[in-house]
């Protein structure tokens, strides 16, 4: 017997929750709970529609859009008020409406708590409680939303119920956004395990590694973002279904925002079809083993990407330093707006590369300008991306808010302030893009100005946070954070089929590998964050290289002033 949950909300006469009813093997029956002060004939029980109600009905609204993204679930947070403290506090006093709604087992333990685990209760440690959904016992696709009759399948309505949700919120403690599981200690959960530490005791030693990751303790957490990261982005983006790899497409196509950057050149995005086989979608070609050899040593397979493509970087990592494949790997751009301008001018200085990884923004003005040098081969691993403030000055009753993005050139961050703007993110306060490029913004947040809000991708909020004294603050109603990469192939390699078809096939095998290896994913990124020549670069490309910053992240309180170390 599956769970199920259903919500079934009425706008009439305001928005709220009408029916629940659930399913599991604990209750071996449907659990019918109807808003109201008593249950009726055919429901068990009754609820009214308090703040904690608000609370949960937000939490499975939340978890069933974040079903979706990149993150390992999602984590519902807060401090005193917030809608993630009202349900704690539910969850701990146990009122009638909440085991009527969903039951008990046989030993008088409310079914809740195995529904919704729970980290750092009833706020004992202080700061914040975090909930999340124990997707073992109910799974996201298992909850069903349903408003005046009709179910709820596409982001869109799911986004707009949330923020009507949002909008009509009782309590006094303002609304975060849910984020991904914490697998640090800096976000004041404990470590699940210290699993750096022996991937890196293999390797050479931090202590020549530039600063900031010349720690042990400070690589480690950086290490952990990372493994979070890829790990996401490998599972989350699926090239291996004919279906969903199809319906990823035809999203890109419809985006309005990418329609805009393409122009007509959107439908070439058309010709990033899945292979027909299964054996090549999956790896499993005959020519695999000898795809290997097809990259000769003579001939290195030459790759350029953006050091912020962690996923792509772990995959090509693999291949090189693991298969010992003879792949170069050029990361020495700052973003993909500065590879695509080089795609443009033939602006190399040594040989043209064979592959290049863009984002989804770049890729579409490589399209409008028709280069017919190069064309869409693959679909790469997902990058998150965040809104972030400087947390010094930070305050609620912010009334103006500065956007701080590439804009002036197209990037994926564009994309994401298009979409905030088009779903009413942005509708009930007054602000500013300006056009900034990562490693200025790094900068300029360091000056601590409560109007600044920058849009950035990973790793750039990763170490703004850890180094910076900033805080995500993603809207409390949208699931913006994963945009596509795609890889693009030259027409030299679209001329040798047998090279091209070996290096799909080994990215395709590669991905897979990692996918269902996570300890040889530990030390795929160990051997990357050892690599010191990508981490000068990317500790330019973010712009830590402007902060005077002490080696060891802070988690809340400013770093303190250093001398500048590199």
């Amino acid at each position: 017997m599956t769970t199920t949950l259903r919500l079934i909300f009425s706008s009439e006469p305001s928005l709220s929750l009408h029916l629940t009813e659930f399913e599991c093997p604990l209750t071996k029956e449907c659990i019918r709970s109807v808003r109201g002060k008593n249950s009726s004939s055919d429901a068990q029980g009754s609820f009214q529609w308090t703040s904690a109600v608000q609370a949960l009905t937000l939490f499975f609204v939340y978890a069933k859009l974040h079903s979706g993204t990149s993150r390992d679930g999602f984590v519902y947070r807060g401090d005193g008020g917030t809608p993630a403290a009202s349900l704690d506090y539910a969850i701990s006093k146990q009122p009638i409406w909440l085991l009527e709604m969903f039951g008990t087992n046989s030993q008088g333990t409310p079914t809740i708590r195995r529904i919704i685990t729970r980290f750092n209760p009833e706020r004992k440690r202080g700061g914040d409680v975090g909930l999340g959904l124990n997707t073992r016992f109910l799974a996201p696709t298992d909850v069903q939303i349903i408003l005046d009759k009709k179910e709820l399948t596409h982001r869109e309505d799911l986004q707009q119920l949330a923020h009507k949700l949002v909008k009509g919120w009782k309590g006094r403690g303002k609304i975060s956004a849910p984020t991904e599981p914490a697998h640090s200690t800096l976000a004041g959960f404990s470590e699940p395990g210290d699993l750096a530490q022996s991937v890196s005791s293999t390797l050479t030693e931090t202590s020549r590694l530039p600063s900031p990751f010349c720690q042990p303790k400070t690589w480690n957490i950086i290490f952990h973002h990372y493994m979070r990261e890829v790990r996401g982005a490998l599972r989350k983006t699926n090239i291996f279904t004919r279906y969903v790899y199809t319906k990823e497409i035809a999203d890109m196509v419809n985006n309005p925002s990418v329609q805009a950057l393409a122009g007509k050149e959107v439908r070439t995005l058309l010709e990033l079809k899945p292979p027909s086989l299964s054996s090549d979608r999956l790896a499993l070609h005959p020519s695999l083993s000898a795809s290997g050899a097809v990259i000769s040593e003579t001939t290195p397979l030459r790759i350029a990407v953006s050091p912020a493509h962690a996923g792509t970087l772990a995959i090509l990592t693999y291949l090189r330093d693991f298969r010992k494949l003879p792949i170069e790997i050029d990361y020495r751009y700052p973003h993909s707006v500065s590879l695509a301008q080089r795609m443009v001018d033939q602006n190399f200085s040594e040989e043209s590369p064979e592959l290049f990884s863009l984002t989804v923004a770049t890729a579409s003005t490589i399209l409008h300008a028709k280069l017919q040098a190069y064309t869409p081969f693959l679909l790469m691993p997902k990058q998150s991306h965040r809104v972030i403030r400087p947390k010094k000055y930070a305050s609620a009753k912010q009334t103006f808010e500065r956007y701080l993005f590439m804009q002036d050139i197209p990037a994926t961050e564009s994309f994401y302030f298009d979409d905030m703007v088009r779903e009413g993110a942005l509708a009930d306060r007054k602000y500013e893009a300006v056009h900034m490029e990562p490693d200025d913004v790094t900068w300029l947040l360091s000056e601590g100005d409560p109007e600044l809000r920058a849009i950035i991708g990973f790793p750039h909020y990763t170490f703004n946070i850890l180094f910076n004294y900033c805080e995500a603050v993603d809207p409390p109603d949208v699931s913006y954070a994963l945009k596509p990469t795609i890889l693009f192939h030259s027409q030299s390699l679209a001329a040798q089929p047998q090279r091209k078809q070996a290096a799909e096939m080994l990215i395709r095998d590669g991905w897979l590998t990692l996918k269902g290896d996570t300890q040889l994913l530990q030390r795929v990124i160990a051997r990357l964050l050892h690599d010191t020549e990508y981490l000068q670069v990317l500790k330019r490309c973010v712009g830590l290289h402007a902060l005077p910053i002490s080696t060891t992240p802070s988690s809340d309180k400013p770093l303190i002033r250093t001398k500048s170390v590199g």
